[in-house]
């Protein structure tokens, strides 16, 4: 159990209890709360923060002030912490709570909240010193014993890993928002970094359209757009009124299936309709060249990430699947999508053409993006094709959210996948420190993955964002965060 030292201790010191390395690392490096950091750390530990995003978009001297205005894909669909998941929700929370170790733009865990840490040689204690003068957001300072709560909470609050993020330290703090829609920001006073953040307030503004948020941005409406189209990607680069860039992340886009409904239920199928899927011809068409096409569930940047023998695209291969099935001359199904993501429509619109000579028949259920969530995490689909983004550096957590159906938080990307094999390996992978032996645990369960095809990887894409020339350093981390400290309006 924890060790809870004095108020006026700067050292917090977490001894081991019911809590796995992807809450450790979730936790406290990008979950957007007070907590420790994981075993990745050792060789990133410093005695002061560095800043949260390298200077994208021009030098020159920070300048105080003004109202950034965001388009976003995604809206809040509510501010629970306990229960916050999707990104509309997390990527509004991690601006104003604030863990012990961020990931880097680089991919690299840093200290922040924290000074550093140490590590006992049984490596059962581990101690972190804490920041000077950090305070919340109401001028209240930062304890250990804050730290402390929040990793117990987190051990042991029925919500899951997310249920810590009780207090806030971050750069902004909410002043409004709309269910599914905008958000509004101001900023903290009390915010422990001096002179941040540049920015008197944010605003996120729900732009559910692909090409509305293109011209918003060129209209002047927003200064900064995430998600950008692939097929404007060419385009935009070429405006002279537009900074965009590719960063780095450890995505993949997937289509998935509702092993609830009885079609999926059956391995045979899936199978089928992986041989059937020409996933490098349907990349191509629909990120234009942006991204590489689908392999294993976890993406190549990603650590322990092995190109695994999958089932390769061939007609033949595929009907003599689907033979083995309960369901050897086709059925139908819809798959699901968000109606103002151009890719993902383009995308099930070519699965719905790929899989005809099987006589397997597909509609398209087209949803704004809030029902769109709402219907997957009901399981109210059949198929679906949706984005997952592990946001730590360590795989276990897209490994046990995509495969661990009990322990996952999602019941296996809300498909009910459940291979025991593939789980215990998840479950051993989580205790394990030596990197050969996890990196052969992963090779393993990326193998059964591709074999049982619970989900077809589709594509690997990169975190696209385009900003007017006013904007200055902005940056995006691999997991897809953006820190908005160091973020200034010229």
């Amino acid at each position: 159990m924890a060790q809870r030292l004095s108020a006026s201790d700067t050292r917090t010191t977490a001894r081991p209890f019911a809590i796995t390395r992807r809450d450790l690392l979730r936790n406290g490096a990008v979950g957007a709360g007070l907590l420790a950091a994981g075993p990745v750390i050792d060789a990133c530990a410093s005695s002061s923060p560095g800043p949260s995003s390298s200077p994208a978009g021009g030098a020159g001297k920070p300048k105080r002030g003004g109202t950034l205005n965001f388009g976003r894909d995604t809206g809040p669909t509510q501010l629970d912490p306990a229960n916050s998941i999707v990104g509309g929700d997390v990527y509004t929370l991690d601006k104003i709570f604030e863990p012990l170790y961020i990931t880097s733009p680089a991919g690299q865990l840093v200290p922040w909240l924290a000074q550093g840490h140490t590590v006992s040689s049984d490596g059962k204690t581990w101690t972190f010193a804490l920041q000077p003068g950090i305070k919340f957001s109401d001028g209240r300072p930062v304890t250990a014993d804050d730290v402390v709560f929040s990793i117990l909470r987190a051990a042991t609050d029925k919500n899951g890993p997310l249920s810590f993020l009780d207090f806030a330290t971050g750069p902004f703090r909410l002043k409004s928002f709309t269910k599914g829609g905008d958000v509004s920001l101001e900023r903290n006073p009390h915010y422990w970094q001096p002179g941040k953040p540049y920015l008197d307030a944010v605003n996120f503004v729900y732009i559910n359209d692909d090409n509305q948020r293109v011209l918003q941005l060129k209209g002047g409406q927003v200064n900064i757009i995430s998600a950008v189209p692939a097929a404007q990607v060419t385009a935009l680069k070429a405006d002279p009124a537009v900074v965009l860039r590719e960063f780095a992340s450890w995505a993949v886009d997937l289509l998935f299936f509702n092993e609830k409904v009885p079609q999926f239920a059956d391995r045979h199928v899936r199978r089928a309709i992986s041989h059937a899927l020409d996933v490098a011809a349907l990349a191509k068409a629909t990120t234009y060249g942006t991204a590489a096409s689908g392999n294993s569930f976890f993406p190549p940047s990603l650590q322990y990430y092995k190109q695994v023998p999958t089932l390769a695209f061939g007609l033949s291969a595929a009907r003599a699947e689907l033979a083995k099935s309960k369901y050897p001359h086709g059925f139908s199904f819809s798959i699901l999508v968000p109606s103002g993501t151009v890719q993902y429509v383009a995308a099930a619109t070519i699965i719905q053409q790929q899989l005809k000579p099987l006589n397997i028949n597909v509609t398209l259920n087209q949803l704004d993006n809030a029902a769109y969530t709402a219907a997957f995490q009901a399981f109210n689909y059949q198929a679906m094709i949706n984005g997952a983004t592990n946001d730590i550096s360590d795989p276990d957590e897209m490994a046990s959210f995509q495969v661990d159906v009990k322990n996952g938080g999602s019941h296996s990307f809300w498909t009910y996948y459940d291979n025991p094999q593939a789980i215990a390996l998840v479950r051993k992978a989580e205790m394990e420190f030596d990197n050969a032996k996890r990196a052969a645990l992963y090779a393993q369960i990326q193998a059964i993955v591709a074999q049982d095809a619970p989900y077809v990887p589709l594509d690997y894409p990169p975190n696209i964002y385009a900003w007017s020339p006013r904007v200055h350093g902005f940056a995006v981390n691999p997991g897809g965060a953006y820190r908005l400290e160091d973020v200034w309006l010229e």
